[in-house]
């Protein structure tokens, strides 16, 4: 028997499907998922700025909420509020009221190592002065921490000395917002500076929650620690102004522009270890060209010192710019990079935001401390 033979079979080629075509974007997709994620990413924006803007007015929030806890502790420890001591001679010595606070603020370290004996920005005290503190810098200041300068030659005037605070006390209201017409409440009493006794023309403004050189007398012009006390403060604590902002500083800002530029823009003020950093109330004009105006917040943060500004030029200026009557103050006033309005510590240690639109009269009564008006909503 024949032994059969499986006969292999050639496996015939099979036929493969051709390959399947990669599809892919025309142009005109392209453009339209390009077009949609636009509109997305401009939908998300606005939403994700508010929400970085909500996160930085809260700390700026809680940042004037640790300076009026600050001023109660320092009020409970000495029986009487910090005070900026500021002689109207040159060369003496000047120390803030933010400088006072520095213990109560966990900052103890450079409060301890500050010479008291020698002003903000001599010898040793300069590399403290320029320490950026974080608790006095508002997160929404596009200028927060900036050095300040010394005043004294205002031709010589450099961003070396001093980091910047976005935070003043409030020390007085001017006299000129009252003999300007610019309100129709009566002038409360005024407040004679007692440093200034010894070293005339006396200064005299309607006295804030601050009002400088409180300490020292004025019969014998001793520091005699006895300077204002919260019991001062007859208007009630919940009705008086005593931290406003100041945002921006040293350098100019008006309606939430900066206005010129450094050096040649700047305020006399800015620096956290300087006295005239403190704020005198005059008001502005509404589109912040000026001070000694109705509106209160917002419209600028200072008058212009810098040689921009007109009336620049003498040898003695900032101190006689007209019709201010400056002397060593500041020029800052209240101003805010919060939509609306500001953040002000009140004297019971509060913090309220302050609508920008809020009525000057209003305004300036919150700010008196003794004067005596009655407050309503605001």
């Amino acid at each position: 028997m024949k032994k059969m033979t499986r006969l292999s079979r050639k496996r015939l080629p099979t036929s493969r499907p051709q390959d399947t075509l990669r599809g892919g974007f025309t142009l005109i997709e392209l453009l339209v998922v390009i077009a949609i994620i636009s509109v997305l990413v401009a939908l998300l924006l606005p939403a994700v700025q508010q929400a970085r803007e909500a996160a930085r007015r809260s700390q700026c929030q809680n940042n004037l909420k640790q300076i009026g806890l600050a001023v109660h502790n320092f009020e409970g420890t000495y029986s009487y509020l910090p005070t900026s001591l500021r002689p109207p001679t040159a060369g003496t010595v000047r120390f803030s009221v933010l400088t006072s606070l520095l213990p109560y603020m966990d900052q103890e370290n450079i409060y301890n190592q500050y010479n008291q004996s020698i002003n903000w920005s001599a010898g040793t005290n300069v590399p403290l002065s320029q320490s950026p503190i974080p608790v006095f810098n508002c997160p929404s200041d596009p200028l927060a921490g900036s050095l300040d300068g010394i005043p004294d030659v205002p031709s010589a005037w450099a961003q070396n000395t001093a980091a910047s605070s976005a935070y003043s006390p409030i020390y007085g209201i001017s006299p000129l917002v009252y003999s300007s017409g610019l309100t129709s409440l009566t002038q409360p009493s005024l407040y004679t500076d007692p440093a200034t006794v010894f070293s005339p023309p006396a200064v005299t403004y309607v006295p804030g929650m601050f009002p400088k050189n409180a300490t020292i007398d004025p019969i014998t012009g001793l520091h005699t620690k006895q300077g204002k006390k919260l019991r001062d403060v007859r208007d009630g604590l919940s009705n008086t102004l005593a931290i406003a902002e100041s945002a921006g500083r040293p350098g100019v800002f008006r309606k939430g522009a900066q206005f010129g530029t450094l050096p040649g823009d700047r305020l006399n003020a800015g620096g956290w270890s300087r006295p005239a950093s403190d704020i005198m109330i005059y008001g502005a004009k509404a589109d912040g060209s000026d001070l000694l105006g109705t509106t209160a917040i917002n419209a600028t943060n200072g008058r212009d010192i810098g040689p921009n500004d007109p009336t620049y030029g003498s040898a003695t200026y900032p101190y006689t710019v007209a019709p201010y009557a400056f002397g060593v103050n500041g020029t800052s006033a209240p101003y805010a990079f919060h939509t609306g309005g500001a953040y002000f510590t009140l004297g019971d240690g509060s913090v309220r935001f302050i609508a920008a639109n809020i009525n000057f009269n209003t305004f300036l009564s919150l700010a008196t401390p003794a004067g005596g008006e009655v407050v309503g909503e605001y």
